[in-house]
């Protein structure tokens, strides 16, 4: 599990350093991945790795690099059971960082080396590669190099035949694998710890992500509760228009065509005045013009014309003036097209109003003249003259009004 997470988050430092000032990260991310793939004994991944890592040494010229992936591909040969070629490849190793005056590297690698021989039987090269690797190792080791050169060292002892060198060699050994263990053990030990405190970060932080989610959803209902309220707003307010502006149309029509009654109902009444008036006016003349004829043929007052009387004829066209019930309800239509509810308020405000008191007031509103409206109303102009006065006091007006 460790070596699976360290891959991953090696593979992770690719991406992140594959810049040249961070050639440094980059190679040991490199390397890395090669390594833990081969603890997983996946070989061919590892190869994958270190053949990148290759290819990128040749591209930058780093000699020292390219031989620690020579080395790490030749062992990974050795392992596949392509035994010569990969020693031959950890033998050019050597040589470079040789070349490159590494000694430490050099020790490493004649290790290397000399455990393949010793696996391989093959003692005499691995004791020379060991006392090489001995030599080339700096005064003060390190317990990795101590716990890996000892083994060798006792079984070098062991082949010359000083079993009692071979031994302490071999306690070396266990008491420095026992303080690499150690050491592993507080390394395994902090990582165990990192890992919980890992878990209590990411429970923390799932914890405040949760929240930030729930503060997300509250932010987009209330938004969402706010937009839909907008929309809402909007279509009452454009049904609100709509209707308005129909209500408004209907209102220009309605008063348009009242207009236009009222205009129309105007001519009507002006029309109706002009009849009466000249109906009033063919009256008077036809009297004058009746009086004049008598006068020549020297006929009394009320004699017979042709077996005519002459008052019968004056009142046949009386009659055809006078203002009937189904003339007057005509007329009442007209004339409230022009004044309405004229009648209805004069009812409200003057209840006391006789029926021909109420058609006077209707006719003088006409600006009609008493013989006119005496004539309509088939009275005489003193009657008129009476309902006059009797208006006055009933309405409480003064003489001129």
């Amino acid at each position: 599990m460790i070596i699976k997470n360290a891959i991953k988050n090696f593979k992770c430092g690719l991406t992140a350093y594959y810049k040249r000032e961070n050639d440094f990260y980059f190679i040991h991310s490199l390397n890395n991945i090669g390594v833990s793939y081969r603890e997983l004994n996946n070989l061919d991944s590892a190869d994958v790795y270190f053949r990148k890592l290759h290819e990128f040494t040749l591209e930058e010229n780093n000699e020292v690099w390219r031989g620690l992936c020579l080395e790490n591909l030749g062992f990974n040969s050795y392992l596949r059971g392509s035994v010569e070629v990969g020693v031959q490849m950890v033998r050019d190793a050597i040589e470079i960082a040789k070349a490159e005056n590494y000694p430490n590297i050099v020790a490493k690698q004649l290790m290397r080396l000399s455990e393949m021989m010793f696996e391989l039987g093959r003692g005499q090269e691995a004791m020379d590669y060991t006392l090489e690797a001995k030599k080339e190792l700096r005064p003060t080791q390190t317990y990795s190099e101590r716990a890996r050169i000892y083994p060798l060292l006792a079984k070098v002892e062991s082949l010359r035949g000083n079993p009692v060198e071979a031994n302490l060699y071999l306690d070396s050994a266990f008491k420095s694998k026992d303080s690499l263990t150690k050491m592993f053990s507080s390394v395994k030990l902090m990582y165990a710890k990192q890992i919980v405190e890992d878990e209590k970060s990411k429970v923390v932080s799932e914890r405040f992500k949760n929240k930030i989610d729930k503060e997300k959803q509250s932010v987009q209902r209330l938004r969402w509760l706010r937009n839909a309220g907008a929309i809402v707003l909007g279509l009452l307010l454009f049904v609100v228009l709509l209707f308005f502006l129909r209500y408004r149309e209907k209102q220009k029509v309605k008063e348009r065509r009242s207009h236009t009654e009222r205009e129309t109902a105007l001519k009507e009444l002006e029309s109706f005045r002009s009849s009466i008036t000249d109906k009033n006016s063919m009256i008077e003349t036809i009297q004058k013009e009746l009086h004049v004829t008598l006068e020549k043929l020297e006929l009394k007052e009320g004699e017979n014309l042709d077996g005519l009387d002459e008052s019968e004829l004056i009142e046949q066209l009386r009659k055809s003036t006078l203002l009937t019930d189904e003339g007057w309800r005509d007329f009442t239509d007209v004339f409230e097209k022009v004044y309405p509810q004229f009648f209805k308020k004069l009812e409200l405000k003057h209840s006391n109003l006789t029926p021909s008191e109420t058609r006077f007031l209707a006719l003088s509103l006409l600006r009609m003249q008493n013989k006119e409206m005496a004539l309509m109303l088939g009275v005489g102009d003193s009657a008129i003259r009476q309902v006059k006065s009797r208006l006055r006091k009933k309405l409480d007006l003064k003489t001129d009004e």
